[in-house]
């Protein structure tokens, strides 16, 4: 079976230029879209990864949010109190959080929607 950082390769029958172009494209989106991203691990609640608007919005370093449980972060202390809300989310197929108030690093209070689904691998099958 092919497999993908230890993920399903959902088309296997695209070659690995193929996956490396479709990589490439998915980066670029992420990069350039005008939503904020925030990648977290399922596991460990730590983020993976973040998009440069939702860095630029808000006014945090990547570097400050980057591998940190993300229950630490105030500006989503009412989403992610603790590890348990990431229990929740998990077991959900998605949640959906509207007028969710974040907080920026300059004190402003931004209205944002926050829409979170887990990724689940399919490792071993």
């Amino acid at each position: 079976m092919d497999k993908l950082n230890g993920y399903k390769n959902p088309t296997p029958s695209l070659t690995k230029e193929d996956l490396a172009t479709r990589e490439g494209d998915f980066r670029h989106l992420f990069e350039t879209t005008t939503d904020g991203i925030l990648i977290i691990d399922a596991e460990t609640g730590h983020v993976i990864d973040v998009n440069p608007f939702f860095t630029e919005t808000l006014g945090y370093p990547r570097q400050d949010l980057v591998n940190k449980p993300v229950w630490e972060f105030k500006f989503l202390q009412k989403v992610f109190s603790d590890r348990n809300k990431l229990v929740e989310l998990k077991q959900k197929e998605f949640v959906i959080h509207q007028e969710l108030p974040l907080i920026t690093t300059r004190g402003d209070v931004l209205d944002m929607e926050l829409i979170g689904s887990p990724l689940k691998p399919n490792i071993g099958s």
